[in-house]
């Protein structure tokens, strides 16, 4: 991490609020390193108390400003909406927004799993639907997706 710097890092898989505090302070500010933030940790509906995401972010760069889960069926997909800090904001009163969704779709290569995930992914679709149109959207996790023939892809 001290070689790549990512502005926006994601996992999931996370446990407990612990664990990720551990990825922030034992991973990314690390070596001197203090930029680095953490969204509000939420416990995942479905996600069988250790499917949780967390989403960190470069704090010189990002500012958070919220997130939302999209219920699906098995398990949410968190939406974070993050803004980029500028600092000629005050002048021009303009921001760039980057919403960025974080899945983790049902694994398995079963037609069902394969159905699951088809239904996550419109899930997902319907909703970005209804935002608007000129935002930056990011989509990542783990998407579990075995082809590019599968629907949800």
């Amino acid at each position: 991490m001290q070689y790549l710097k990512p502005d926006i890092f994601v996992g999931c898989e996370i446990q407990t609020k612990a664990g990720a505090d551990s990825i922030l302070t034992r991973s990314l500010n690390v070596f001197g390193a203090t930029n680095y933030q953490m969204a509000p940790f939420i416990y995942s509906n479905g996600g069988g108390g250790s499917l949780n995401n967390a989403l960190f972010y470069n704090s010189d760069k990002l500012i958070y400003l919220r997130q939302k889960p999209i219920l699906t069926s098995s398990r949410d997909i968190n939406h974070y909406t993050l803004m980029v800090k500028d600092p000629n904001i005050a002048q021009h009163r303009d921001t760039i927004f980057i919403e960025v969704h974080m899945a983790h779709l049902k694994a398995g290569n079963s037609s069902a799993n394969a159905a699951e995930r088809a239904t996550q992914t419109q899930v997902f679709r319907n909703y970005v639907e209804t935002k608007p149109l000129m935002r930056n959207h990011i989509f990542c996790g783990d998407l579990n997706v075995y082809s590019s023939n599968e629907q949800c892809y």
